[in-house]
């Protein structure tokens, strides 16, 4: 079977056989990947049938120095583009399964499975989970510290644990345990690829590996149609379930697209609004149609506070950046303590002309009245700088002094009337909408309203702004805090 330019052996692997073959074809096929990570050979696609999730591999702990090129594959669906590169007796054997994974697991605690020197893997169609453990270490780990010359890629795949079906909006059950984190570590990549895939992911619990799928840095990395599903954290750790490069460097590009999270509350001892991802150090970085919603309750029970403790999509140091609909609703949470989406210290200007900088189509809504706890003070959502707002849009940074290019943001929508809207810097603002006190450095803007909760203190600009507002509403009947002739618009000369 050749992928990507390798000539990979087939070893079949059947899990619901009660006894196992030699894996040279479907009727011989073994019961069991191998037993121990040193025996995984160099080269091999274990093609993995599709069975009942109690019908499942075991995942074996330890490193393997010697694997260059590594397949598991879960036996493709005939609309699977892996379809045609499987053997045809595969296709004929085990392509009509109803099952829609291969299932492997783990039930080990600490159990992780590495290949420091892997130049290309391959997980296939394959629901990865812990069966009643915790998230102890990573459950794949290509720790290279040193090359970026590995190809990792996730297609068709489910990362979770046994019994939390997160993904079904029947599941009624508080997630108690750290179990639904860990998955993926990757340090250093050429390439790293997910696609269509399933994760639940939060924490209820400490972990020492918090993320989801941790790539501390990919020259290139491409996401799309990713489903997270999210309990409400117990844990207030930052940490993400897509946390695409923790370090900033100068990165090919990164694609985000079709990435939806369902955010799920999670009895009295969820109080943290669960992240979805981050990323930074990109020359050009690509995000569209990424959705946020609410769904059912895990319980009855509900937390006495709920907040955003840290930024939940994150994105920094980036050269060129597209940002297109997106769609961010947390309508139980009014206390954005932290940023919800958040770019920082990004470029406005660099040594190449003719970069994209557009964002466009744009939503974030916050609860409005009935939010679980208290939402920020008036003192907090009054503060000059970036702190407390559900959105920033800083782009501060410059590679030279010549190629400057203000960033293009069009039908923004920002609804927190009960805290701090916005904040935005060296940026082109127009047809925007907010709910909260907006502040606005350096920028050139058109606004149709802002509507504000408190008092005052609606919009406020400075360094260089020009901002025209169709429209201000503030709350002078606030009992509060009672208005004190507040001026609604304030013009900051310095920060």
């Amino acid at each position: 079977m050749r992928y990507s330019n390798v000539d990979y052996a087939v070893v079949y692997v059947d899990p619901s056989k009660s006894s196992g073959g030699d894996g040279s074809t479907p009727a011989k096929a073994m019961n069991a990947l191998p037993s121990s990570a040193g025996d995984f050979a160099d080269n091999v696609c274990y093609l993995v049938r599709r069975t009942a999730e109690d019908k499942a591999c075991t995942l074996p702990s330890g490193t393997n120095y010697g694997i260059t090129n590594l397949m598991i594959v879960g036996m493709p669906l005939a609309s699977d583009p892996m379809w045609e590169l499987v053997p045809a007796e595969a296709r004929t054997a085990w392509g009509s399964d109803s099952a829609q994974y291969a299932n492997v697991k783990t039930s080990t605690s600490g159990c992780s499975f590495q290949a420091p020197y892997a130049q290309q893997f391959v997980l296939h169609r394959t629901y990865l989970f812990r069966d009643g453990v915790t998230a102890d270490n990573y459950l794949l780990k290509f720790n290279n510290t040193s090359d970026f010359t590995g190809c990792f890629s996730f297609d068709h795949c489910k990362f979770g644990a046994k019994g939390v079906n997160l993904d079904s909006s029947s599941y009624k059950s508080e997630v108690a345990t750290n179990c639904i984190c860990g998955y993926v570590y990757i340090y250093n990549a050429r390439m790293v690829s997910v696609t269509d895939c399933v994760m639940a992911h939060g924490l209820c619990g400490y972990s020492s590996y918090p993320h989801g799928l941790y790539v501390r840095f990919a020259e290139v990395m491409n996401v799309d149609n990713v489903r997270v599903f999210s309990p409400a954290w117990t844990n207030s750790s930052q940490a993400y379930p897509l946390c695409l490069s923790e370090y900033a460097m100068d990165g090919v590009e990164c694609n985000v697209r079709n990435v939806t999270q369902t955010v799920r509350l999670n009895g009295t001892s969820g109080q943290y609004v669960p992240s979805l991802m981050a990323a930074q150090g990109y020359v050009s970085m690509n995000v569209e149609n990424i959705v946020v919603k609410t769904g059912e309750p895990l319980s009855a029970n509900r937390p006495t506070n709920y907040q955003v403790y840290n930024p939940l999509l994150n994105f920094q140091s980036v050269v060129e950046m597209s940002m297109r609909n997106v769609d961010l609703e947390y309508r139980d949470c009014w206390n954005a303590r932290a940023t919800v989406l958040n770019l920082t210290r990004c470029y406005v200007s660099n040594y190449v002309p003719g970069i994209v900088k557009e964002l466009k189509d744009i939503k974030v809504a916050m609860a409005r009245e009935d939010g679980i706890g208290s939402p920020i003070s008036y003192s907090y959502a009054s503060q000059s700088g970036s702190g407390y707002a559900a959105v920033v849009m800083e782009f501060n940074s410059n590679y030279a002094s010549v190629y400057a290019k203000v960033p293009q943001v069009d039908g923004l929508t920002v609804l927190n009337p009960r805290g701090k809207a916005f904040y935005g810097e060296n940026i082109r603002l127009t047809d925007a909408e907010f709910e909260g006190s907006v502040f606005l450095k350096g920028s050139v803007a058109d606004i149709r309203s802002v509507k504000t909760w408190f008092p005052g203190n609606a919009v406020n600009v400075y360094e260089g702004t020009h901002a025209r507002v169709r429209k201000i509403v503030c709350n002078v009947e606030n009992d509060v805090y009672p208005w004190k002739a507040f001026q609604y618009i304030y013009e900051l000369r310095f920060l």
